[in-house]
């Protein structure tokens, strides 16, 4: 029998599976689709819900209960088997070791390193194509049974429940609370319905899928790690106590450490070379918005359309599509694994800050955006204003086809910037009242049915402190209008914020925001608490690319 430490997945190829409790906690389990939600009441399953068919639950004596699954016959739309352990209000928070959970005689797991859990979600199985895995989490709420059921769409009582703290799911970092009363910015990395799995949907749920694998392969590896150097210093400070027998002791458990460490490394080289062929077989077949821009895929459709011979049509779904590729995340404990980073249009207000030790690449990343946009789009169904005071962008825009600058604004002067800001705010504000009047109507007459690409150049120099008020009290609005906001800074202003004060327009902007830039410090941290760094994809064949839609005029048909 294996025993799995948490974040640690294995591949399951039984029919069957029986999960086992033992200890004094109760066992329960939610059936969740791909939106990691149940579909009704019905997908819960516990003592006082046994369950028929797929899913069972059943007592074996006073400390031991069993949940059984049958694979086959679960339904194609439940993605994610996940068991919870808890323990009643009354009754003392799990602790370390008070628990146990085996896997038919396959694997075991007993969590650790809890703080307070009530509820903890103990192993899963999840689906991986047409194969299930099982993965052993370790993670779940102080608040009680109660709160993971809101969390995962059950309505409870509201005096049973109190306020859940958010699941931690493995995704890019979740937006900051918007001002009260407005509409919440989309997460980086949502998920949406989809007919199938060739649509930008399919492609999304396999993304997150894999990213939420490396990040669990990483907080195994990373906590295994931990947990060796935590006997390694432990031995060293009871060494003293020890006398002549010291050395022996200390070599014994420094041989520990080193097999610990070696086991661990070997099954995170085995992880991650099984991850590393998934993300290239999704990578093949990524749709256009998700797509890397140096794909064989955006290369064949620029090629089809050379002399203005009929192009490779770019499917509905692409065009339709509110998701766009910001660039790719990797752990640092293994930068082979390049996972897609999804945003939503008119998400979070990006960020890039160049910094001083490294070459400038904000142009070139909003470039890349700019082209992604355009291509798939129709003329005149993207409106991009740019606010340039310096001439920093216009000096390596590059050559724009007529396709293209036809839809593109410019503010190079003063006067140009208030002028915009002043249509941007009324349009915001505009937006506010049609939302804060609950008419559905009301806000079809303020939309104008185009994607609005807004880039701020060589922020925030230029701009007073008026104007910064106004933008930062206009950007949570902008959402209702289908507006994408790019900021491009540097790296010192972002820094000058960190500790700054909330109430200062450009401090609130700032944290608005989700800042990006390329470099192998990890910028981002998941809600598992794994960290990611950014890479911008900015190869030389990709440049090509954006040069090429920019300079032809790609736009979708």
């Amino acid at each position: 029998m294996t025993d799995l430490i948490a974040g640690q997945n294995a591949p399951w190829s039984g029919a069957t599976a029986r999960v086992r409790l033992r200890g004094v906690a109760d066992l329960s389990a939610l059936l969740l689709g791909a939106d990691g939600r149940v579909r009704d009441e019905g997908d819960l399953v516990f003592y006082n819900a046994p369950g028929v068919g797929c899913l069972t639950w059943q007592a074996v004596d006073a400390q031991t209960q069993e949940l059984n699954l049958v694979l086959p016959q679960i339904d194609p739309q439940i993605m994610i088997v996940r068991c919870i352990a808890s323990v009643d209000p009354d009754q003392p928070a799990l602790t370390d070791g008070a628990i146990s959970i085996e896997i038919d005689d396959a694997h075991s797991y007993r969590p650790a390193r809890l703080n307070g859990e009530r509820a903890l979600i103990t192993v899963e199985f999840y689906r991986r194509g047409d194969a299930w895995k099982v993965r052993a989490v370790g993670q779940g709420w102080v608040e009680g049974l109660a709160a993971a059921l809101v969390a995962h769409g059950i309505e409870v009582e509201q005096e049973s429940a109190p306020p859940p703290s958010p699941f931690p799911v493995t995704t890019a970092p979740a937006p900051q609370q918007s001002p009260s009363g407005a509409p919440g910015w989309h997460d980086s990395a949502p998920t949406m319905p989809g007919p199938d799995d060739d649509t930008v949907a399919g492609a999304l749920r396999a993304m997150n899928s894999i990213r939420s694998d490396v990040s669990q392969a990483c907080r195994a590896y990373t906590a295994a790690l931990d947990y060796a150097e935590s006997k390694m210093l432990a031995a060293q400070e009871n060494s003293r106590t020890l006398g002549g027998q010291a050395e022996a002791a200390l070599a014994q458990v420094e041989a520990e450490h080193n097999d610990i460490v070696m086991r661990a490394s070997d099954r995170f080289d085995q992880e991650c070379a099984g991850l590393r062929e998934e993300l290239v077989a999704e990578e093949l077949s990524m749709p256009l918005p998700l797509a890397r821009l140096d794909s064989f895929d955006w290369e064949s459709v620029l090629a089809a359309r050379v002399g203005h011979t009929p192009g490779a049509p770019i499917d509905t779904h692409d065009e339709r599509a509110s998701l766009f590729r910001l660039g790719g995340l990797y752990p640092p404990a293994n930068d082979s694994l390049r996972v897609p980073m999804p945003h939503r249009w008119a998400g979070r207000p990006l960020m890039w800050a160049d910094g001083a030790d490294r070459p400038p690449t904000a142009i070139a990343w909003t470039r890349g955006i700019l082209a992604r946009s355009m291509a798939l789009t129709r003329p005149g169904a993207l409106d991009v204003q740019v606010v340039d005071l310096d001439g920093s962008i216009t000096a390596r825009w590059g050559r724009l086809a007529p396709a293209v600058d036809a839809d593109i604004t410019m503010m190079r002067t003063p006067a140009e910037l208030a002028g915009f800001i002043d249509a941007f705010v009324h349009q915001c504000e505009l937006a506010k009242m049609a939302f804060e009047s609950r008419i559905p109507e009301a806000l079809d007459d303020v939309r104008d049915g185009a994607r609005h690409l807004v880039v701020l150049g060589h922020f925030p120099h230029g701009y007073d402190q008026r104007s910064i008020q106004r933008l930062a009290d206009a950007l949570p609005w902008a959402v209702l209008l289908d507006v994408q906001v790019i900021v491009v800074t540097d790296e010192q202003t972002v820094l000058s914020t960190l500790d700054g004060d909330e109430n200062d327009p450009l401090v609130r902007l700032v944290r608005q925001s989700l800042w990006l830039q390329d470099g192998t410090e990890p910028q981002l941290v998941d809600g598992a608490g794994v960290p990611w760094c950014f890479d911008s994809e900015l190869t030389t064949s990709a440049m090509r690319t954006i040069d090429r839609i920019l300079s032809e005029g790609h736009r979708a048909r």
